[in-house]
């Protein structure tokens, strides 16, 4: 199939589906209508830089207030041919999601089945109404590299039921919910800022295994949470003045316990206290525990430093 080339700037009315290859030129602009998607169905390769970002933004067609301009649907990579595609200095704001035929995509940019995709040098903002700024689900080998989320709706990063998922250098600020969710999946994250997140910097649950390297956790509500038969390793990491630094717990009964989280030559500071948790969620009523969850999470923590006062609540938590 011919590969279509786009450039200029692009008004989409309509639901825009790309069927065969795409390249998209330094510097191409879409401006989209509200519940509108762009669909690559095939490999897509869209090349900025940083004079000339490729933008994909709401449609302002009657000067409207940026206040009044509503939100426009998803960007979209579905199937397995869209495998090696490559988004390179690509900014993406204002959008949400919604359903595309048999698709529905609770985020403003989506990866539906698909491999060996780079997301390089990257913005993503202001996504409105729906669950995800990102959402990778049933995919392997992805690479999202020097990039930054601002302002998620919910979560900034959703990974569900994807292997060998790689962050490097993301910075995330602000988002209302998780700053990055992991569900079934595996993965590793190098050099990771997440701060002000309303529930988890990150969320790890439902059998997902991922290594953290390298990175900052900074006032968000939990520093990291580990539930469900999850595994994670971290090293070099800080995490500062979390509300509570670290949590392990089981909130699915089908997993039949909490997760296990092994912390290494990492820093601990809070103006307030260090919490470690593996009694329950902290967001569950103490009067209302679950009878139907099996509450052996484990946090072990070696060669670290703990700046400030410290609690441990629960069992199977170890500082050495």
């Amino acid at each position: 199939k011919s590969t279509k080339v786009l450039s200029g700037n692009i008004i989409v009315k309509d639901n825009l589906v790309f069927n065969n290859p795409v390249k998209i030129e330094k510097g191409t602009v879409f401006s989209i209508k509200p519940n509108k998607h762009v669909i690559f169905k095939n490999k897509v390769i869209a090349r900025g830089d940083n004079k000339n970002p490729i933008i994909f933004k709401q449609l302002n067609s009657d000067n409207s207030s940026n206040s009044e301009i509503k939100p426009w649907g998803s960007v979209a990579l579905i199937g397995e041919k869209t495998k090696n595609s490559i988004l390179d200095h690509v900014k993406i704001k204002g959008g949400s999601g919604g359903w595309y035929e048999q698709f529905y995509f609770t985020s403003m940019f989506s990866m539906h089945n698909t491999n060996d995709v780079k997301i390089i040098n990257s913005e993503f903002s202001s996504n409105k109404n729906y669950d995800d700024t990102i959402h990778i689900v049933y995919c392997k080998n992805i690479i999202l590299k020097n990039i930054e989320i601002l302002n998620a709706y919910a979560d900034a990063i959703d990974i569900d039921i994807s292997k060998n998922i790689y962050v490097e250098n993301a910075n995330i600020v602000s988002p209302i919910n998780d700053g990055i969710d992991f569900m079934q999946s595996m993965g590793e994250l190098n050099n990771v800022k997440i701060s002000h997140s309303k529930d988890k910097a990150l969320s790890i649950g439902e059998n997902s295994s991922v290594v953290i390297k390298n990175s900052k956790l900074t006032r968000n509500k939990i520093g990291v949470a580990i539930k469900d038969k999850s595994k994670a390793k971290i090293y070099n990491t800080s995490f500062k003045d979390n509300d509570v630094q670290v949590a392990g717990y089981a909130k699915n009964w089908r997993y039949s316990g909490g997760g296990n989280i092994e912390i290494y030559k990492s820093f601990f500071s809070s103006s307030k206290m260090n919490q470690f948790i593996t009694t329950q969620d902290p967001d569950d009523n103490e009067e209302k525990k679950r009878k139907d969850l099996i509450q052996d999470s484990s946090i072990s923590i070696f060669n670290s430093k703990l700046d400030g006062k410290t609690s441990s609540k629960g069992l199977n938590i170890l500082i050495n």
